[in-house]
């Protein structure tokens, strides 16, 4: 095998310094990490980016949908921002970006450290969204990531071999430049990482979490938190505080509903969508149309809409777990105390933004097992979750039909 190459100041100023990449990042949103079948992962972000890496054909088929980037087909060395802005259609993959980031702007780079064609594939992958940065390194054999944190000494055959994570995480690899990288997940959860790899990656590089391989029950003196479905959330949190790295572990199936929590989620999302294809088809101006009755604008109700069910799923969630914040972004309930959130937003983005909620709620409906459907859940003040999946039904239809006679109103905007 030839020696291996790192490109490490690239790295670094891909990863940069503590926080210079969260400044402009949606800091807050949660993120989900999903695993699939043969060492699989995607990232969905509250944006509704999705993409994924180390993903076999059958892992492809078990998506919920598309991916907007595989990572894992990334040129050597190449630097990807992925960003969809308001009132456009399809995201952008914008290579060597080196604009200004953008709130929910996720960032890529995939760097392969094997020399040649010949090598066995050795890579890793440092994927950053909303203040969030993870690293993959699933591909790195563990014991080139002892040959780094165990100061175990150079081959004899090979005395030029550098070091691999040294290049991507650690301290002072610029001379007298004291460069600290903050890492909130490292994934390493293939059977070949150990618990003696685990624990000097937990010692020496001090992630918050580490993902490991559904098969250990413990990690030194710290048992494993095993989840029984494939997605963890995750957020941004102040790294100055930072706690003992944990270890979890994901099974490679989605959280499965039961029968009649699943036919509750159906029914509201139908309603829903209904909803959007309404939505969609409005211009701005008829979006922000003010009847002369003194009833609201039609971005009022898709606000008011999407506002509800972030704000209501979020409280019973973060009840749960409070990695997932309580979201509120209601308007104001009054025509005359109504501030439009997005006032140069088409119908298509509103419905989007809908859209990107009802993916939220889904996402992390895992939440919600165990509960009573007819019991007040934890964390809200009133509803039930049978309750509230059947009011965001209602509410959808109620408030999308006030709309649609909006939209026979002798003085409603031409398209």
């Amino acid at each position: 095998m030839k020696p291996l190459i790192y490109p490490f100041v690239v790295l670094l100023l891909c990863l940069g310094s503590t926080g210079s990449r969260l400044a402009f990042a949606d800091e807050g949103n949660p993120v989900a990490i999903r695993s699939w079948p043969d060492g699989g992962i995607t990232i969905e972000t509250m944006w509704n980016i999705h993409c994924g890496s180390n993903l076999s054909d059958e892992a492809k088929q078990l998506l919920p949908r598309d991916l907007d980037l595989e990572c894992d087909r990334l040129d050597i060395g190449t630097d990807v921002t992925i960003r969809r802005l308001a009132n456009e259609d399809q995201p952008k993959v914008m290579k060597d970006f080196d604009g200004e980031p953008k709130p929910n702007d996720l960032t890529v780079f995939r760097t392969d450290l094997a020399s040649s064609d010949t090598d066995p594939a050795i890579w890793s992958t440092d994927i950053s969204v909303d203040g969030v940065d993870m690293l993959n390194i699933n591909s790195i054999p563990p014991e080139e990531i002892r040959r780094e944190l165990d100061g175990v000494a150079e081959d004899v055959d090979q005395p030029s071999k550098p070091p691999v994570l040294a290049t991507l995480l650690f301290k002072s690899l610029l001379g007298n430049m004291d460069i600290e990288i903050d890492v909130d997940v490292i994934i390493a959860n293939t059977k070949a990482h150990d618990e003696s790899t685990l624990l000097l990656i937990a010692s020496k590089l001090r992630p918050r979490w580490v993902i490991v391989h559904p098969s250990l029950a413990r990690v030194g003196d710290q048992k494993v938190l095993a989840i029984a479905h494939n997605t963890f959330a995750i957020t941004a949190t102040d790294s100055s505080k930072k706690k003992p790295t944990r270890f979890v572990s994901l099974a490679t199936k989605p959280y499965e509903m039961s029968a009649e929590l699943a036919d509750l989620f159906a029914k509201k999302e139908t309603a829903c969508k209904n909803s959007r294809n309404t939505f969609a088809k409005l211009s701005i101006d008829q979006m922000n149309f003010r009847p002369s009755n003194g009833t609201h604008t039609p971005r009022w109700n898709s606000e008011h809409m999407m506002g509800r069910e972030l704000l209501f799923f979020s409280q019973i969630y973060h009840a749960v777990d409070s990695t997932i914040p309580v979201m509120d972004l209601n308007p104001r309930q009054m025509p005359d105390d109504y501030e439009m959130a997005h006032p140069d937003w088409t119908g298509h983005e509103e419905a989007r933004q809908t859209e990107r909620v009802e993916a939220f709620t889904r996402r992390f409906a895992y939440l919600l097992d165990g509960m009573d459907l007819d019991q007040k859940a934890k964390g809200s003040k009133f509803w039930s979750p049978r309750a509230l999946l059947e009011q965001m039904q209602r509410h959808y239809n109620e408030h999308t039909a006030n709309v649609r006679k909006k939209m026979k109103l002798s003085d409603w905007p031409k398209q």
